[in-house]
């Protein structure tokens, strides 16, 4: 008998417990000095309530200083008929677990409810003083031997185990199960055979175990009863003679036959106060059922008879519940498959019949294996159900990720390995208990990939998903209870200690909803497409009776666009023979000109007047693009040619701004700028253009020449100004149309006047031709692979000492208009 660990509980003390305790505590006070401020004392008081308690009573619990649960390291201290002390010293911020016994885990405490403490749970932060309150004892002891009478079978206490304080012997004598043998040299054992101490003694297939015990006169003709559970086979003698035999236990290994379980059996107290119980016991399986984490021995249990009959009912209650889930879980496989069977697209419905499948195996073979007798039965069945719990959860991983992804995430394989291990590895004989834990982690990785798969965003648009997320949530209750039960945290639910399936059901029932619910949802829009295609084809003989309609129609639109872009052409040849064919030759200046159009017909112009040695550069931007913008770039360039000669460059912009006023062209605007350049003086006007760029030779600077004004045809009347700026040998002057300023990139962002200078800046020194080549792949390369959203022209001028050649000026120049 081992402790438990579970919930705490703090009975309240005595009077007199209280009193002393007080006291105590007033005398450790002084064990947390300032000197050492770490260690606080803790005084245990035990009030023991059974009047005339004479024996020992002691403390034990998880810590060295407890005695690491050896029931009999801590004695505790006589205060008086009915309180035990003891204090001992702990780090501060130590946590301990502890109980109280009387010298054995036979000997344990009760409750007020006759039921065993669970474990008490303390964190020390100061000196404090515990007490326990003890109202009885869960056996009592006499010589070493337990006492038994009408109190030990009261319903409300732990059934009598008797799993300790066995005599043992090896070998196989019949003899052995005399009441008057002298077994004392004998080693005490437990029954469990899970000896692993250098003291203890050796299995060798078939031994004698002798267990004494004082019976009270209460007991004397009373009827109990009996039980064994174990995985040999075993003959019960009490008091010296045959009791009942489970399973065979045979002269040799070929004859013994083992035998799990049995059924409550009727032992009839002799009216005796010395009494024995002999086990002849055989198992020549030891070794494998200890790699499988089970215990090769045997445990025998008393009862009253209400309590065992009340188990019975239970058990037929359990059988019921098997068949009841077994049946559920079958038919949802049923279901499901005949599902796949009528839409093979949906394969979720397969995975889940399959998934189903591996569930009714855990429900079965689990339930199974506790009342089947034969023991070969008991561990094929729990190889089985360590498959089938491999089985249900990985085709549950299956159906999560076909329900919710188009393609099985790359994990898969994570988990098919994992699944391929479980599988071989239960079947192989790997320990139930890691067989057990891996499953449970198999489980949990299962859960999170449900929960990611509901609130992943790049999961198929299935609806309903909050059913399945329900039932995930109802089983990972029910599966934690499971685990607590299982390592015995908490006795049960409601009585029951096999919860996990009430989890399955409701897991199995959510999805099973929930994929009826979307095949159902995907009948209903087959059902609205067939309407549909019924709808369409009842519109396709007006379709047809339209298309020669269309097509005719769309004959026509191919013409005129065919005529359309014919004359787009011609405007563009038109255009182009607007420009300039060549740029002019001019001493101490080298030219160059370059222009890109967004569309067929652009609104861009540029062009050049000499007279009387000054040389006069026209750039210009009519409103948007197309066949009115080079309508516009027409008659600019007229008025500039009749204007251009003699007159300032803004008297100039005001004349052309009257004329193209009283034109009335509506919306349609001209942007213009005109630089003059006599001499070494350049005069500069803009109406609505970017302004004029100056690289200086002498410093490297770069300057901006800002004149702010309407375009020409906005207003009738408007002041255009003027600015005279020197050049020197070495400058270079840039004019360019907003096309360039305003060039996109990928991210809507435009290029910019301080791009543009920084360009200009870099290439400064560069033959003319090849600077405003430079300027215009800097600007595409901002772009990158955006399309030129308006049009782009430059003309750049360079000053020098002497003249250039013609013929070089041109030839370097031609090529950069576009």
């Amino acid at each position: 008998m081992t402790p438990i660990h579970a919930r705490n509980q703090y009975p309240s003390s005595v009077v007199a417990a209280v009193a002393l305790s007080a006291l105590l505590a007033g005398m450790a006070s002084f064990s947390c000095r300032p000197s050492t401020p770490s260690l606080c004392s803790v005084t245990f008081v035990a009030s023991v309530k059974p009047a005339g308690w004479g024996e020992p009573v002691y403390l034990t619990g998880d810590n060295a200083k407890l005695g690491d649960w050896d029931p009999a390291a801590v004695p505790m201290e006589r205060r008086s008929d009915s309180v035990f002390t003891v204090t001992r010293q702990f780090p501060r911020g130590t946590h301990i677990a502890y109980k109280i016994t009387a010298g054995s885990w036979w000997v344990e405490a009760l409750n007020q409810s006759e039921a065993l403490y669970s474990n008490f749970h303390l964190t020390v932060d100061r000196d404090m003083t515990v007490t326990v309150e003890i109202f009885d004892w869960l056996n009592r002891m006499k010589n070493g031997r337990p006492v038994y009478g009408t109190f030990r079978f009261d319903p409300r206490r732990p059934p009598v185990t008797l799993d300790g304080l066995w005599r043992y012997h090896s070998g196989d004598d019949p003899a052995w199960a005399a009441p008057a043998l002298d077994d004392s040299a004998w080693p005490v054992v437990g029954s469990y055979l899970v000896w692993e101490q250098p003291t203890e003694p050796r299995w060798n297939g078939i031994g004698w175990f002798r267990f004494r015990m004082y019976v009270d006169s209460s007991l004397w003709n009373t009827t109990v009863a009996l039980r064994v559970s174990q995985l040999g086979a075993s003959e019960i003698y009490y008091n010296g003679r045959l009791l009942y035999s489970c399973g065979t236990v045979g002269s040799d290994r070929s004859a013994t036959r083992p035998q799990a379980t049995t059924a409550w059996q009727p032992l009839r107290f002799d009216p005796q106060p010395e009494q024995l119980i002999a086990v002849r016991y055989a198992n020549d399986d030891v070794a494998r059922q200890k790699r499988l984490g089970l215990s090769p021995g045997f445990i025998l249990t008393l009862r009253d008879l209400t309590t065992a009959f009340r188990s019975d009912v239970q058990a037929r209650e359990d059988s019921t519940r098997q068949i009841g889930f077994t049946v559920v879980a079958l038919l949802l496989f049923i279901l499901h498959l005949f599902l796949y069977g009528f839409l093979r697209q949906q394969r979720q419905h397969l995975y889940y019949a399959v998934c189903m499948l591996g569930f009714a195996g855990v429900i079965y073979f689990n339930y199974q294996r506790t009342i089947v007798p034969d023991v070969a039965d008991v561990l094929l069945f729990l190889r089985l159900n360590g498959v089938a719990v491999a089985v249900a959860i990985f085709f549950g991983v299956l159906t999560i990720f076909e329900t919710a992804y188009e393609r099985f995430p790359k994990r898969i394989w994570f988990f098919l390995v994992l699944f391929v291990l479980l599988a071989i590895g239960s079947m192989a004989g790997v320990s139930t208990a890691i067989i057990s834990r891996a499953n449970y982690g198999f489980f949990i990785l299962t859960a999170a990939e449900g929960l990611i798969a509901a609130f992943a965003k790049n999961t198929k648009n299935t609806a309903g998903g909050v059913i399945p997320l329900v039932g995930f949530v109802i089983l990972s209750i029910f599966v934690t209870l499971q685990i607590l039960i299982d390592y015995a945290v908490i006795p049960g639910v409601f009585g029951l200690t096999q919860v996990y399936v009430y989890g399955v059901l409701s897991l199995a029932v959510s999805m099973s909803v929930f994929l009826s619910y979307n095949f159902a949802r995907m009948n209903r829009g087959l059902e609205r497409q067939l309407v549909t295609v019924r709808e369409l084809s009842e519109k396709t003989l007006e379709q047809e009776r339209q298309a020669h309609a269309l097509a005719l129609e769309r004959r026509v639109i191919e013409l005129e666009s065919e005529r359309k872009s014919r004359e787009l052409e011609s405007a563009r040849q038109l255009q182009l023979s607007l420009l300039p064919k060549e740029v002019p030759a001019v001493d101490g200046l080298e030219i160059a000109a370059f222009m890109k159009t967004a569309t067929e017909v652009g609104g861009d112009y540029y062009d050049f007047f000499l007279s009387d040695g000054s040389l006069t550069i026209a750039i210009g931007d009519a409103t948007g693009h197309g066949l009115r913008a080079g309508n516009m770039v027409t008659a600019t360039k007229g008025l500039l040619h009749a204007l251009a000669p003699g007159s300032r460059v803004d008297e100039i912009l005001t004349a052309a701004n009257r004329a193209v006023k009283q034109m009335d062209l509506r919306m349609l605007t001209m942007c213009l700028a005109l630089a003059r350049i006599e001499g070494r003086a350049l005069s500069w006007a803009s109406a609505g253009m970017p302004p004029l760029l100056i690289h200086r030779g002498s410093d490297g600077s770069c300057e901006q020449l800002v004149l702010k004004a309407m375009p020409l045809g906005a207003v009738r009347e408007f002041p255009f100004a003027s600015r005279s700026v020197p050049l020197h040998a070495g400058d270079v002057v840039l004019l360019a149309s907003d096309g360039l300023q305003e060039y996109f990139n990928a991210r809507r962002e435009t290029y910019g006047v301080e791009q543009v200078m920084a360009s200009l800046h870099r290439h400064a020194n560069r033959p003319a031709g090849e600077l405003v080549a430079q300027l215009y792949a800097d600007a595409q390369q901002w772009g990158g692979d955006e399309p030129l959203a308006d049009d782009l022209t430059m003309v750049v001028v360079r000053m020098h000492d002497g003249l250039r050649e013609a013929s070089t000026v041109s030839a370097a120049t031609s090529g950069n208009r576009t």
